[in-house]
C-alpha cells in the first residue's frame, strides 16, 4: 500500500500518464513489489482515474483520481472559447488560421497526437478531416439537442455500467437516467430528489468521519488520507463519476444540489471541510454547508465545523491559472503556510482570511513570472 499511496502522489505532481508510467519501475524496486502497473480511464471535469495494482503477495489494487493538466489546459484554450484546434498549427491560403495542440500544451508533435487519440476514444473530443486530410479537432459540446433521445445521449452508458458496479439493474438504471434526462429538460428538480432516493438508499457516514471540500478534487484525497469520509467515497459516486452530462452547470448544478444536500444532510457530530478559497456560490458553501445547519436546527444537536485553509501550490517553471493539485499545505489565521503533515483548525472567518491571503501570494507569484518574461523578451 505504501508503493500505491506513492505512485499516487507521483500521479498528483505530474497529471501525465507516460510521466507516471516511467516513475513505477524506481517505485517497485524500493517497496520489492514483483509488480506494479498502471491504466487511467476518463475521471470527473479534466480529471484522470489512474488505476494501480501492485504485487507482493497478496495482489492489491488502488483507484487515484489526479488532475489531467494536458486536458486541462486544452480545454482551457479551446473547449472555452469554443475553437477547434490541429496537432500543429496550420495556416490556410487565405491566411485562415487553426491553432496547434503541441504548442499549446509546449508538446512534441508525437506526444500531442497521443494525447488527442486518447481523448477521441474517451469521447471528448470529435476529429475530422479537411481538404487536405489534415485531421481538425473540436471538444464535444453536450447540449440540449443531447436530451432528447436519452438512449443515444454519450454518457448513458457509462452511467449504466457505474450503477452496474453498485448493484443496480440495468433496467433500473435506465429508469433512473431517463428520470435524470427530464430533470435537465424540464428543470424539475422532484426528479433528482427520486434519483436520489434509489442512488443513496443505503449511504452511511460515521459521525465525526465526514468532510467536505471546495476548490480542488485532489482535495479529496488529502481528506481520505487524513482518515475521513467524502462524498466521493460513496457508493453511488461509482454512478456519477466523469459525467458531464451538459455543457452548462447551470442547467447541471440542480442535480449535484440534490446529491450534495443529501450527503451533507448525513453529517453528525463533527465535520472537516478543506478548502482552497471561500466560494459564496460553490455548493460547499451555498449548499453543503447551509444543509448542515438546516440539520443543527433540525435536531437541535451541534455539529463541530472544522475548518482547514489549504495553500495554494506554485510551480516555479511556469505561468498558472490554478493552484498545483497535490500540494498540501495548511495555512495558519494569517494565511503562512504550514510544514509537510501539520494541521491547523479554522473557524468560517479564519479559513476565508488565511485562503485569501494564499490567493494573493499566489496570484502576485503569477504576475512576477509574466514581468519576468516580458523581460526577457525585450532582452531578445
Amino acid at each position: 500500500m505504501a508503493a500505491l499511496h506513492e505512485a499516487g502522489r507521483l500521479a498528483d505532481r505530474t497529471g501525465d500518464e507516460d510521466a507516471v508510467r516511467r516513475g513505477l519501475p524506481a517505485i517497485r524496486a524500493r517497496h520489492r513489489l514483483t509488480v506494479l502497473t498502471v491504466t487511467t480511464r476518463a475521471g470527473s471535469g479534466a480529471g484522470e482515474l489512474f488505476v494501480f495494482e501492485g504485487v507482493v503477495n497478496p495482489r492489491a489494487t488502488f483507484e487515484h483520481l489526479a488532475v489531467n493538466r494536458y486536458l486541462r489546459d486544452a480545454m482551457m484554450a479551446f473547449k472555452a472559447k469554443d475553437r477547434a484546434f490541429a496537432i500543429t498549427d496550420i495556416v490556410g491560403p487565405k491566411g485562415v488560421h487553426v491553432p496547434g495542440l503541441a504548442k499549446v500544451l509546449r508538446l512534441s508533435e508525437s506526444q500531442a497526437r497521443k494525447y488527442a487519440a486518447e481523448w477521441v476514444r474517451q469521447h471528448r473530443l470529435t476529429a475530422r478531416p479537411n481538404a487536405r486530410n489534415r485531421m481538425i479537432h473540436s471538444f464535444v459540446r453536450l447540449t440540449d439537442a443531447n436530451l432528447e433521445t436519452p438512449l443515444e445521449h454519450p454518457e448513458y452508458h457509462r452511467w449504466v455500467s457505474g450503477a452496474r458496479k453498485i448493484g443496480i439493474s440495468r433496467a433500473e438504471a435506465t429508469q433512473l437516467w431517463y428520470l435524470v434526462v427530464e430533470g435537465l429538460r424540464t428543470h424539475a428538480e422532484r426528479h433528482f430528489e427520486d434519483v436520489a432516493d434509489v442512488l443513496l438508499a443505503n449511504m452511511r457516514i460515521a459521525p465525526g468521519k465526514g468532510a467536505l471540500w471546495s476548490m480542488g478534487v485532489d482535495l479529496v484525497r488529502y481528506a481520505t488520507k487524513l482518515g475521513f469520509t467524502t462524498l466521493e467515497a460513496q457508493e453511488f459516486y461509482h454512478v456519477t463519476e466523469g459525467l458531464t452530462l451538459l455543457d452548462s452547470w447551470d442547467d447541471v448544478r440542480p442535480l449535484w444540489k440534490v446529491l450534495s444536500e443529501r450527503y451533507a444532510g448525513q453529517l453528525r457530530k463533527e465535520i472537516n471541510l478543506f478548502m482552497r478559497f471561500w466560494t459564496p456560490d460553490s455548493i460547499m458553501v451555498s449548499v453543503e454547508l447551509k444543509a448542515v445547519r438546516d440539520t443543527m436546527r433540525a435536531t437541535g444537536k451541534p455539529i463541530a465545523l472544522k475548518f482547514h485553509g489549504m495553500e495554494w501550490g506554485d510551480d516555479p517553471r511556469h505561468e498558472l491559472e490554478y493552484p498545483v493539485p497535490g500540494y498540501w499545505r495548511e495555512l495558519r489565521r494569517d494565511g503562512t503556510p504550514l510544514g509537510p503533515g501539520e494541521q491547523q483548525v479554522l473557524d468560517a472567518s479564519g479559513v476565508q482570511h488565511a485562503t485569501q491571503k494564499a490567493k494573493d501570494r499566489f496570484m502576485a507569484n503569477q504576475a512576477l513570472k509574466r514581468h519576468r518574461r516580458e523581460q526577457r523578451r525585450k532582452r531578445g
